[in-house]
């Protein structure tokens, strides 16, 4: 037979404490000149202020566990007035004098949480102890009435607080979960050109999916703060890409002017004037031409499509040619000249004076031939 365990309780309770520190309040001098020196009148005697700090208290099983600041209210103190007079009907007595003025400081209470003790568990590790502030003054009198005051120095002795460790130990109770942490795969995106469609224009072939990865983990945790992350098991979905063609086609067009030659003619007319193979041209011929202007289209440098927007034409000038009809005939002719040699006469001193001797025999006759060209102009008519 398993054993029960026994069920501890602790009873659980609340309760408001109340802290009150008190303002103590100060005294203002009026100087009234309806007053003798000398006089004072109590116009108002004032009261002292306070301030009370609520807390709402927890006790486990009757320890204190926790202190909660719940509300905070203040009654200001309301100063002591006093009336002076400063109406000088005789002779009056100045003197001057100190006065020490003490303000109490009170001592607050600190809590400290400490986690070598246990819940519930307070000790004072230190009482603390009230601060005060003392003011010395120099206090001008006439006639015994206070007429001035100076501040000469201060000095503050802070307060101590009152210091309290508060047991924040508790009895460790593990516990332990399984928890599971999804982190998101992003997609991602290919790109490809498509020269079929229009630039700047998108189509999405595959839809694009986040993928996941689920992790799971055994978590340990100690009252309920973690210790321990141990990770069991992980599953991954992939993502799926996204598959976008971007539009690539690129529609260009320009003007193209295109030339066609028209040659001219050339017309031929008999002239009995001129000799027979002789031209002379009475009108330069001059081709002409017919020039169209075209809007071209282009897709990705491909032509696909030509429109005619104008056509210019310029006729051509038909050549006219005179060509010689004159027939002229030729002979020739052969004529014979006597061409007598000369004698050379030279003087040599090895020879008698009046003694020759030849040397080279001279020709008498050479032959020189002659051709002399003869025109006959032939007159011939047309017969019809």
């Amino acid at each position: 037979m398993t054993p029960v365990a026994p069920i501890i309780s602790k009873i659980i309770t609340t309760r408001t404490e109340v802290e009150r520190t008190e303002i103590l309040r100060g005294t203002q001098y009026i100087t009234d000149d309806s007053m003798e020196v000398g006089q004072q009148v109590v116009d108002t005697e004032g009261n002292d202020g306070y301030t009370l700090n609520s807390y709402t208290v927890t006790l486990e099983d009757g320890l204190e566990v926790s202190r909660v600041l719940s509300g905070t209210s203040t009654v200001p103190a309301v100063d002591k007035v006093v009336r002076v007079g400063s109406k000088v009907v005789h002779h009056v007595v100045r003197e001057t004098k100190e006065v020490t003025e003490t303000t109490p400081i009170l001592r607050g209470t600190r809590y400290v949480e400490d986690d070598t003790l246990l819940e519930g568990t307070q000790v004072v590790e230190s009482e603390g102890r009230d601060g005060e502030t003392v003011t010395k003054y120099s206090v001008v009198t006439e006639d015994g009435t206070e007429v001035s005051r100076t501040q000469t120095s201060t000095e503050t002795k802070e307060a101590t607080d009152k210091v309290v460790r508060v047991g924040t130990k508790k009895k460790i109770v593990v516990t332990t979960e399984t928890v599971q942490e999804e982190e998101v795969v992003n997609f991602t995106t290919e790109t490809k050109e498509d020269k079929s469609l229009d630039k700047g224009q998108r189509v999405v072939d595959v839809k694009g999916q986040d993928g996941k990865v689920v992790k799971t983990y055994t978590v340990t945790k100690e009252n309920g703060v973690e210790v321990k992350r141990e990770l069991t098991n992980t599953e991954r979905t992939e993502a799926t890409a996204e598959v976008v063609r971007v539009g690539a086609k690129e529609v260009t067009s320009e003007t193209v002017t295109e030339e066609e030659t028209l040659h001219h003619e050339t017309v031929t007319k008999d002239d009995k004037s001129l000799d027979k193979g002789q031209r002379v041209v009475d009108v330069q011929g001059q081709d002409g031409k017919v020039v169209k202007t075209y809007i071209v289209t282009k897709e990705n440098g491909i032509e696909v499509k030509r429109e005619l927007t104008n056509t210019e034409r310029t006729e051509p000038t038909t050549e006219v040619v005179r060509v010689g009809a004159k027939e002229v005939t030729t002979e020739t002719v052969t004529e014979e000249e006597v061409v007598n040699y000369t004698t050379t006469t030279k003087s040599d001193i090895n020879l008698d004076k009046g003694q020759r001797v030849v040397d080279v025999q001279g020709q008498m006759v050479r032959w020189l031939k002659l051709t002399l060209l003869l025109k006959k102009t032939v007159l011939k008519s047309n017969v019809s």
